[in-house]
């Protein structure tokens, strides 16, 4: 099968967030917990900070309180229309590409992101962008998902003898790497956050209902019932503890400065 076209890869994505927009905040929890540990982390920063991938607004909002001047900014028009909607008084809504950014060069002291840039990879481009666009000294804080998420799922679905049916994310040592190569100082920390399910048709639609259903290397044909129902025997076997189901997120928390 001949990977599809990135121009059309980001709009399917797009496509997905935007439709979700108006639900997200009551079903992303855990993306939620995972942006206030990172605007606790984020360093302290004077002047203009962007907020890459900032969905329906509330943590470039929390954000915003920290710093003097937030540009929410998002790939998914839908999410940044309703962040402008529900958050006018704490932030600049933009839509626009991480990987392309709308900025003068030199323009930023500090830059901030939370579980957007996996969506990036690789992240060769996004980190030569922010390289571009950052005063010399500035900071930033990115939270990014690395290799461990999604564990039980990738197991799961080898276990069956079926092609992964999920995202699959680059190692922090990766992200490391592709950072320094852009000219970025930085250092990293990895966090574990799991949900968990009452049964598999939860797990799954905590990932699709938010709008994270796209998959970007893996298999995208349909599921009949009877590989989903191989899948939930051996996910209930393997990882089920007190009748509930986990979903992990490995998490890097990437603070950079140029």
């Amino acid at each position: 099968m001949m990977p599809e076209p990135q121009i059309q890869l980001k709009q399917r994505i797009a496509r997905q967030f935007s439709q979700a927009a108006i639900r997200y905040d009551r079903l992303a929890d855990v993306q939620w917990h995972i942006g206030v540990d990172a605007v606790n982390a984020m360093p302290d920063t004077q002047g203009l900070v962007l907020d890459i991938g900032c969905g329906t607004g509330r943590i470039t909002q929390l954000l915003a309180r920290r710093c003097e001047q937030v540009i929410g900014m998002d790939l998914a028009e839908g999410m940044a229309r309703f962040a402008a909607q529900a958050h006018a008084n704490s932030a600049h809504f933009v839509v626009a590409d991480a990987e392309q950014l709308p900025l003068a060069d030199n323009s930023l002291d500090g830059v901030f992101s939370s579980m957007a840039l996996q969506w990036c990879l690789p992240l060769t481009q996004v980190f030569k962008e922010l390289a571009r666009v950052l005063k010399p000294g500035a900071k930033g804080l990115l939270t990014i998902m690395v290799d461990g998420s999604l564990k039980e799922l990738h197991q799961g679905w080898q276990a069956i003898g079926e092609p992964a049916h999920a995202n699959r994310f680059c190692s922090s040592q990766h992200l490391l790497e592709s950072a320094h190569k852009a000219g970025l100082f930085c250092t990293i920390e990895e966090k574990l956050y799991q949900t968990w399910h009452n049964n598999l048709h939860e797990a799954l639609h905590s990932i699709k209902d938010i709008g994270a259903g796209v998959v970007l290397n893996g298999a995208k044909t349909r599921l009949s019932r009877q590989t989903l129902a191989h899948l939930d025997r051996y996910y209930q076997n393997e990882f089920a503890i007190n009748g509930q189901l986990p979903i992990s997120y490995q998490v890097a928390f990437l603070e950079i400065q140029k």
